[in-house]
C-alpha cells in the first residue's frame, strides 16, 4: 500500500493472494480512494465482489455483461442497481423516461461508487457514465492470466497500479504462436 506507482502482489498458490487484495481494497477504500478492480474474467471480478461485502453495496459496483454471473453478485451489478434507482424514481415521478433515467441511475451509481470492478476489457468501456471520474489505484487480479496490452487498457485510468498474481498458476488466456508452430 505505500508503493508509489507500482506495486505486485506475488505467492504461489495457497499464500492467500485474494484475501491480501481485499484487505488492500478496504483499507484504500476506508482512506477514501477511488478504485478500479478489474480481473481477467467475470467469475474473477464477482468473486472479489463478494468478497468485499464489509464495504457498503451503494458504494460498490460492478460494469459489464450481466449474462454470466454469478448471482451471489448480483446486488453489486450496474445494471441491477439501475432497475432498482429507475423503479424508486419512476414511483416518485411517473412518465419519466426510461431511457433517460437509465442514463441518470447509471451516473449517479458510478460517481458514488468508491470501488468499480470489472473485467479488463470492460474497463476500456468510453461511455462516460460507466468510467465517470478518476480513480486513485487501479487493481488488477490473477494478472499473469492477462496479456500486457490488456493490462494497460485499466492501468492507464489511475497514477497508482497493484498487479497480483502467480507466473505459475495461470498461464495467459491468449497465446501467441512460437517460431515452432508457425512452421508447422
Amino acid at each position: 500500500m505505500s508503493a508509489e506507482e507500482i506495486a505486485l502482489i506475488h505467492g504461489p498458490p495457497g499464500t492467500r493472494k485474494p484475501h491480501t487484495i481485499v484487505e488492500i481494497i478496504w483499507q484504500l477504500a476506508k482512506q477514501g480512494k477511488r478504485l478500479l478492480v478489474c480481473g481477467a474474467s467475470t467469475i474473477s471480478v464477482d468473486n472479489l465482489a463478494m468478497q468485499i461485502s464489509d464495504i457498503p453495496k451503494n458504494q460498490v459496483v460492478c460494469l459489464g455483461n450481466s449474462a454470466r454471473i454469478m448471482p451471489a453478485a448480483l446486488k453489486h451489478r450496474l445494471h441491477w442497481k439501475e432497475k432498482h434507482m429507475i423503479e424508486s424514481d419512476l414511483v416518485a415521478k411517473p412518465g419519466l423516461l426510461v431511457k433517460a433515467a437509465k442514463r441518470t441511475a447509471s451516473r449517479k451509481i458510478v460517481k458514488a461508487s468508491i470501488v468499480v470492478l470489472s473485467t479488463l476489457s470492460g474497463a476500456a468501456d468510453k461511455d462516460p457514465d460507466k468510467m465517470s471520474g478518476k480513480f486513485d489505484v487501479v487493481i488488477i487480479d490473477e494478472a499473469r492470466q492477462v496479456v500486457e496490452g490488456e493490462c494497460w487498457i485499466a492501468a492507464i485510468r489511475a497514477p497508482k497500479l497493484i498487479l497480483a498474481g502467480d507466473h505459475r498458476q495461470l498461464p495467459p488466456t491468449v497465446k501467441s504462436l512460437g517460431k515452432k508452430d508457425k512452421q508447422q
